[in-house]
């Protein structure tokens, strides 16, 4: 079969070229001629010089145009109109609504929230800084704030001994006999009882040192005689105690706590014998179940045994 005979091809029609197509490429090729005029234009002598002169020019005037708007703005603030506006805005009801919108709407706890995590930040690396370390040590080993410290516990144990010392003289001021210048048995007591604290403290101390040189030498036999030598030393350490302190002052460090003083006849000091035979007596009172001391409750002088013995007297020391 024949083929039949091929149509012939239509030339295509090119379509007309858009105008705005046009002027947008116009444009962009101008622009980079312009670009590229004005690289070429600084490598040409002499024209880097004068835009850098410009670029300068520019710079100053910037700033010129900046404190002129800063002292207009200023000149304009300190004007008295603005004086009469700014009294006039805080006398209106203004800021009494500016402060209670701020209650309303949680101002200020949306303000410390969002500072919150930012302090703790701070405040955290602020004591982990050394420089506060160094203050906070030179604070401490500061001679005012030794001073200060060591007076605060002077001034509590003062005012602890002040009160205990009152409550026991008006106690013991309920069973006074004609006079109030001698002590009674409260405030005795309580003395008595502080002595014996402190003396055991130091018959602890010395125990302890003679029981190191004991091991070290080697154990007393027999046991009998390791308690006996203990018990002559406690009450060589305790009489020694009482009559330094009697000696040396008229007074023990409990009977300064209260506030008492023992004397002699016509109120003289206790010499060592004197001192010694009270003590030896006062045990003697002691041992039948503080029958010696009875005597304190009924004479007008409140005297024990060891009193009457040693002719002294327990009087209040101002």
């Amino acid at each position: 079969m024949d083929e039949a005979p091929s149509e012939p091809r239509r030339p295509r029609k090119r379509s007309a070229p858009a105008t705005d197509d046009a002027a947008l490429g116009l444009f962009v090729a101008s622009a980079r001629l312009a670009r590229a005029a004005s690289r070429l234009l600084t490598y040409a002598p002499g024209v880097n010089p004068l835009l850098e002169r410009s670029a300068a020019t520019g710079r100053a005037a910037r700033e010129r145009g900046r404190e002129r708007i800063e002292s207009a703005a200023q000149s304009a603030l300190a004007a008295p109109e603005v004086g009469r506006l700014v009294d006039g805005a805080l006398a209106s009801p203004l800021p009494e609504r500016v402060a209670r919108a701020s209650i309303e709407h949680h101002v200020g706890d949306r303000v410390v929230a969002e500072l919150e995590p930012e302090r703790a930040r701070l405040l955290e690396q602020v004591l982990d800084s050394p420089e506060f370390e160094q203050a906070l040590e030179r604070a401490l080993s500061s001679p005012k704030v030794r001073e200060a410290i060591a007076k605060q516990t002077t001034s509590l144990a003062d005012e602890v001994a002040a009160n205990l010392r009152g409550r026991v003289v008006a106690f013991d001021q309920r069973f006074a006999r004609p006079s109030l210048r001698f002590a009674g048995v409260p405030s005795r007591t309580v003395a008595f009882v502080v002595d014996i604290v402190l003396a055991q403290l130091i018959f602890i101390v010395v125990a302890a040192v003679a029981g190191l040189i004991a091991e070290l030498v080697g154990d007393l036999r027999p046991a009998w005689l390791f308690g006996t030598l203990a018990g002559v030393g406690w009450t060589l350490l305790v009489g020694g105690y009482f009559i330094f302190f009697w000696t040396l002052g008229g007074q023990t460090p409990g009977m300064r706590l209260m506030r008492l003083r023992v004397v002699g006849p016509a109120g003289s000091p206790l010499g060592f014998g004197r001192a010694l035979l009270r003590f030896v007596t006062l045990l003697i009172a002691i041992v039948p179940m503080f029958l010696g001391l009875a005597p304190i409750l009924f004479d007008d002088r409140r005297r024990g045994l060891q009193d009457f013995v040693a002719r002294t007297e327990v009087l209040y020391s101002p």
